[in-house]
């Protein structure tokens, strides 16, 4: 159904309990799947004016499951998946391409939205309250490429970027004005990263890397855990679905990778 690549793909549960797939592309659209009936996508959204970069999911708070989309136009647009005809709400402050989205609730119980940019800039909105200004996280040097929000062991929610500056830096959206937490010791840009929880279920994040390498670490101490060379470039990383597992898409290929729980 698309016409060029995909860049971005999401699961969610659907209104009747179907599992369906959200993807992006660089055509400019989303499409919604249903994986029993994978011929033909349900639905098709369009209106992004460049690359949708990203997509995420999300239950908004009248109990509809939401989509939010990233995009090379600058904007942020979120889809009403009841009401795929409606206009979506867009989201609009970035002053360079949107590389990616995640939702996580915040310490109120309300749902945000965490935004990368080529801007340099992190920016959490309240898509509830879209009139309401983001909380802007700055400091890194280079584009944000990406941006995941995990638990920490506190409790708090936190949110790791990763940058063409080759750092990750771990920010806690609920004290903005406090330092992130930057973690380095890649040599090139940083173009993913993920959260998921090792076999002790201690969260940890995995980075991947134009250096080619994967790197796992400890969000807490902020110490690298490990890492491994792949000699081609690492492009994206997701959990897989179990403790300690972790699947990296490398170039042409793809590999499930484990890693055991800490000591």
């Amino acid at each position: 159904g698309h016409t060029n690549w995909v860049t971005g793909v999401c699961a969610f549960v659907g209104g009747d309990g179907r599992t369906r797939l959200a993807t992006a592309s660089a055509d400019g659209s989303v499409r919604v799947w249903d994986l029993a009936q994978p011929d033909v996508a349900l639905v098709v959204l369009t209106g992004h004016t460049n690359w949708v970069n990203g997509v995420c999911a999300f239950v908004g708070g009248d109990g509809r499951t939401r989509l939010a989309t990233a995009s090379y136009d600058e904007t942020v647009r979120v889809w009403d998946l009841a009401q795929p005809d409606v206009a979506p709400l867009v989201l609009t402050g970035h002053t360079g391409a949107v590389t990616g989205v995640c939702a996580f609730v915040g310490g109120d119980g309300r749902t945000r939205l965490a935004t990368a940019s080529y801007d340099e800039s992190v920016r959490v909105w309240d898509p509830a309250q879209p009139d309401q200004q983001p909380l802007v996280l700055t400091g890194h040097t280079g584009a944000v490429t990406g941006v995941c929000a995990f638990v920490g062991g506190d409790g708090r929610t936190r949110l790791a970027t990763a940058s063409a500056d080759g750092s990750v830096r771990v920010w806690d959206p609920g004290q903005p004005d406090q330092q992130p937490l930057v973690l380095t010791g890649h040599t090139n840009w940083v173009i993913g990263v993920c959260a998921f929880v090792d076999g002790d279920s201690q969260a940890r994040l995995a980075t991947t890397c134009g250096d080619g390498t994967v790197r796992v670490w400890d969000p807490q101490r902020g110490t690298e855990v490990c890492g491994l060379r792949l000699g081609s470039r690492a492009l994206a990383v997701q959990p897989a679905g179990r403790p300690g597992a972790i699947v990296v898409a490398v170039d042409s290929w793809w590999a499930v990778l484990e890693f055991e729980a800490s000591t």
